[in-house]
């Protein structure tokens, strides 16, 4: 297999993989793959516009999978929680600007699953109608999506280290994955 030819098969069995474990955990609040795809993926790619691009596709194809069996996997307010993806893609960025270290891994984890909870909230509150529109509105809405916080926060955990931990045995394992990583 050429190098162009083990990318795109790394690359789709990535978006597919997301995807997958999104809708499997579908039944446990926010606890999803997405972010620590976009982590795994800045970290990596040296091409960032595809960095960008996976977790952003495997949300989407996973968001259309949940709606046809679900009906709630698209909404008028999702757009928010897209936006609060890229804010934790480009927190992390910043962040391996200056280290690349498990210590900025785990920072950005953790700065990039706060920054979501906070814009995709402010969003809920902002532009729902289950939320007096004030301080206190505010407040409650963070207040009541703290349990969604948790499966954010641990999803997030477990996933980026799931992720850097595979990637690091396969690449002992298979070289080849190191050189063609150095690439994408």
């Amino acid at each position: 297999m050429n190098n162009q030819a083990l990318r795109i098969t790394v690359l789709t069995i990535i978006v597919l993989l997301i995807v997958s474990l999104r809708i499997l955990f579908i039944d446990f609040a926010n606890f999803a793959p997405i972010a620590a795809a976009g982590i795994f993926a800045i970290y990596h790619f040296r091409n960032k516009a595809l960095a960008i691009i996976i977790p952003l596709l495997a949300f989407f194809a996973s968001d259309v999978v949940i709606q046809i069996q679900t009906g709630y996997g698209l909404y008028a307010g999702r757009s928010f929680d897209y936006l609060a993806i890229l804010a934790g893609i480009a927190i992390a960025y910043f962040i391996f600007k200056q280290s690349k270290s498990w210590t900025a891994v785990l920072g950005a984890t953790v700065i990039g699953s706060l920054a979501f909870f906070v814009l995709s909230n402010f969003a809920v509150w902002a532009f729902g109608t289950m939320y007096v529109k004030s301080f206190d509105g505010l407040l409650l809405c963070y207040s009541n999506a703290i349990p969604f916080y948790r499966g954010t926060f641990f999803g997030d955990l477990l996933f980026t280290g799931v992720f850097f931990g595979v990637f690091e045995l396969l690449t002992e394992s298979f070289p080849k994955l190191q050189l063609a990583e150095d690439r994408i």
